[in-house]
């Protein structure tokens, strides 16, 4: 399967990361020389192939990307001879023609993902499923105040907004009722299709969308976290995870990640009449 999406070392910008892949669509140009035997081409593709690998796992540890190069196709070349040489120039050019449009894939992808990082400025903050459902809505709490920052850049995954629409169907009336009128009011607040929009000036709220099918673990709390680091990775800021949840807490301490738990004084259950819901 081609890789779509370039996880970040940690540590590698996105300006070096885009200077690598940049390169490397640009040396498959230059790869094989003009002779056509069948044993000078296949050392040239070798040559070239070790070289992007090398590049690769400087900017990378996810090993499906490192281990991009090492397709069908590069086998069957490593067992080309010199009485192959009338069928080596078509196998090696078309091989090094598809890594190219992988790597400009992963270039296309990764610039389109930094881009998006610059929509906004402030600290990021992530906001999971329960902290909406069991806290108020996010326009109606301080968050420069409780984060001990100038501006708040809150970020709400998709796969938070597909878990409050499940909630709409939840066996809880409250947990029913609050999803339900919470999920129009945060698309009113929302720019279009989910950009940054300022809730005052010191605040904005956005949902980050993929241009393209996303993978979607069946551990939602995974996808969140995963959205979290990769944010971290490429803006190079901290990111700070707002939860009320204790395995949430737990896990996103592990990746690094920051995390933040509202005052109880924000609490829905505060303003509910007939006390707490159950989750």
């Amino acid at each position: 399967m081609t890789p779509r999406r370039l996880p970040l070392k940690p540590g590698v910008s996105v300006d070096r990361a885009t200077e690598v892949l940049r390169g490397l669509v640009d040396s498959v140009s230059g790869a094989l020389p003009p002779g056509r035997d069948a044993l000078t081409l296949r050392v040239a593709y070798e040559d070239w192939v070790d070289r992007a690998g090398v590049a690769i796992r400087n900017i990378t540890d996810d090993v499906e990307i490192r281990r991009m190069f090492i397709s069908e196709a590069y086998w069957r070349i490593l067992e080309l001879a010199s009485a192959a040489a009338i069928r080596a120039y078509p196998l090696i050019n078309a091989e090094l023609e598809r890594q190219k449009q992988d790597l400009e894939r992963l270039l296309t992808d990764l610039i389109w993902r930094a881009d998006r990082i610059a929509l906004a400025s402030g600290q990021p903050a992530v906001l999971d499923t329960n902290l909406l459902l069991h806290y108020q809505p996010p326009w109606q709490i301080p968050w420069p105040a409780i984060l001990g920052v100038p501006a708040v850049r809150l970020l709400i995954p998709l796969r938070v907004i597909e878990e409050l629409d499940a909630k709409k169907y939840s066996d809880s009336a409250t947990l029913r009722r609050r999803a339900r009128q919470l999920l129009p009011q945060l698309e009113a607040k929302l720019g279009d299709g989910g950009k940054p929009a300022a809730l005052n000036d010191a605040v904005t709220i956005e949902v980050p969308l993929e241009p393209e099918p996303r993978i979607r673990p069946a551990d939602a709390d995974t996808e969140i976290l995963d959205d979290s680091r990769e944010f971290a990775l490429l803006s190079g800021q901290d990111v700070i995870v707002v939860t009320a949840d204790t395995a949430m807490t737990i896990r996103a301490q592990a990746l690094g990640l920051g995390v933040a738990r509202l005052p109880a004084e924000h609490r829905r259950e505060r303003e509910d009449p007939g006390g707490a819901a159950t989750v």
